[in-house]
């Protein structure tokens, strides 16, 4: 198991290496091939573009299967379990500047990258899901035409729909299988009628060119190999040449270009300055904005800026040429395969184009006690033979796991090991006896009938009598307060409301208050009234002695 996951980790790290200057083989072949096709339509270059990303991902999988392959199939050490990580060592001392070396730490940066665009994809898939199911509302009924008119023209099927939301800034398209369009609801009423009949058209033309699909598989792409700069540059081409093919689908079905400019400027002041990115919207980047705007007036120019060009050339060049020195030939393989047929053991342990499996921990229970290195071609034991090749530091690095998986073996057979097995297995039968036992099966049986009681007791007649009741007894309530009596009623007592609270705000109330006020601290008043008090405690006193 172990010895598989390792092969699955070196053969990734390989596939890495080797997708950086196969995606730069890609991607010339990409812009020769646009040069020579740059008269044709928009929608061709997206086809082209969205060809080349698909392949990278091909090769790149393809290099992954082979070195899989290849390594599952090479022979390594027996009778030790850490006789693949032994020879690697051996390797890697041989020669340190291997790029086998940095194999583990280049698996490791994929792992965490990929996590990390895993969770960006799961959290634009929930804010379009956000967006899918909340702040919908339905649309009239001259929408309803003008976007039954718009399907028409694009011949697309009843099944798209149109709603309005109030959680997006610009149109947006979403869903493949069951396909809708979203507008704004706070832009529906600040555009003309011709322009909304052109951004629903470009809408319907990403349904009917199922750019949803196509886009969700450029974005799983991108999410596997993040690490491809080759890969991000076609996908900025796939988004820059489908918003052109919606524009010439769009400028074929309406009379004034001008208008769906018009329209496209306008959606601009309120483009959302995060959207998801499952999502395609009617606009995008301002320059990208800005070019789409000439291209649909007439107005593009008729040269073209060659300097991307050139640096995505001499970029691919580059990533070629570094890695022709770095990576070794595909004669590694066949080398190793006939040396490990002969009986020069030696020769294959020194070999340091051998071996291309990534290290993994030495200190691991292992081989069997007093187990010597050996390997399958040798007639003896590997500790029968010179060794004299080997450095001191492997030689001693081996005699430690050798020591370390005997005390992990010893420790595993001992009598305490033993022991807690055995508890564990006991306390695991106890339980598994509480489980089932009668008293157990009998709370379960008991508790399946009560939700059984409960469920019966909602679905009801009874139930069902009781929920009319309440609901026919709401409505009543609900006719009440909404009576013009009652509002008559609300009105007259908001009405006195007033008047009262008018009344002590007035200068009049104010002024009684500060009268009593100066009453209640002038002495005179302060001496009666501690008279009054005291009258009214002797009578209680007498009252007290009577009874």
């Amino acid at each position: 198991m172990e010895t598989t996951a390792i092969h699955i980790g070196t053969a990734l790290g390989w596939g890495i290496i080797h997708s950086i200057w196969q995606a730069a083989i890609w991607y010339i072949i990409y812009c020769l091939m646009n040069v020579a096709l740059k008269n044709r339509s928009a929608a061709t270059k997206h086809n082209l573009a969205f060809a080349m990303q698909v392949g990278i991902m091909v090769s790149f999988m393809a290099t992954f299967c082979y070195f899989f392959e290849r390594l599952i199939q090479e022979p390594t050490f027996h009778g030790f379990e850490n006789g693949i990580a032994a020879n690697q060592l051996i390797q890697l001392e041989q020669n340190p500047l291997q790029i086998e070396r940095f194999i583990p730490y280049i698996v490791l940066i994929y792992v965490i990258g990929m996590f990390f665009q895993i969770g960006l994809l799961i959290q634009s898939i929930l804010k379009m899901r956000q967006i899918r199911f909340k702040g919908l509302e339905g649309i009239s009924l001259e929408w309803s035409e003008l976007f039954r008119t718009a399907r028409q023209k694009l011949n697309i099927p009843e099944g798209v729909q149109l709603f309005l939301s109030t959680k997006i800034d610009v149109p947006l398209t979403l869903g493949h299988l069951k396909p809708f369009v979203l507008f704004p609801i706070a832009y529906a009423n600040k555009m003309d009628i011709n322009q909304v009949e052109a951004i629903l058209l470009h809408e319907l033309a990403h349904v009917k060119r199922r750019d949803y699909l196509i886009n969700l598989i450029k974005v799983c792409i991108e999410t596997l190999m993040f690490f491809n700069p080759f890969v991000w540059a076609l996908s900025k081409v796939i988004e820059r040449e489908r918003e052109h093919a919606c524009d010439d689908l769009v400028l074929q079905h309406i009379t004034k270009p001008i208008t769906y400019a018009q329209a496209l400027m306008e959606l601009e002041e309120l483009r959302m300055a995060m959207r998801p990115k499952l999502a395609m919207a009617a606009t995008g980047k301002r320059n990208h904005l800005l070019n789409r705007i000439k291209r649909i007036t007439k107005m593009e120019t008729n040269y073209k800026n060659v300097k991307p060009q050139l640096a995505a050339l001499l970029l691919s060049g580059a990533a070629l040429v570094g890695l022709s020195f770095i990576i070794p030939g595909t004669d590694t393989y066949d080398q190793k395969s006939t040396t490990l047929e002969n009986s020069q053991v030696i020769s294959t342990v020194t070999s340091t184009e051998s071996m291309t499996v990534a290290p993994k921990p030495l200190q691991h229970p292992a081989a069997p006690k007093n187990q010597q290195l050996a390997i399958p071609a040798a007639p003896a034991p590997l500790a029968n033979q010179d060794t004299t090749v080997l450095p001191a530091e492997v030689k001693a690095t081996i005699k430690n796991v050798q020591a370390e998986a005997e005390k992990i073996q010893a420790y595993y057979q001992s009598p305490e090991w033993k022991a807690k097995i055995a508890e564990i297995e006991k306390n695991a039968a106890k339980v598994q006896e509480q489980f089932t036992s009668a008293e157990w099966k009998a709370k379960v049986e008991a508790m399946e009938k009560s939700g059984k009681d409960v469920s019966a007791y909602f679905e009801s007649d009874e139930w069902k009598k009781q929920m009319a009741s309440i609901e026919k007894e709401t409505a009543k309530i609900q006719e009440h307060f909404d009576s013009p009596e009652w509002k008559e009623k609300m009105a007259k007592i908001t009405e006195e409301t007033k008047k009262v609270t008018a009344y002590f705000e007035s200068p009049e109330w104010k002024e009684k208050v500060k009268k009593w006020s100066d009453m209640h601290d002038d002495p005179e008043f302060k001496k009666i009234n501690e008279k009054y008090h005291q009258e009214v405690q002797d009578l209680m006193h007498k009252k007290s002695k009577a009874q």
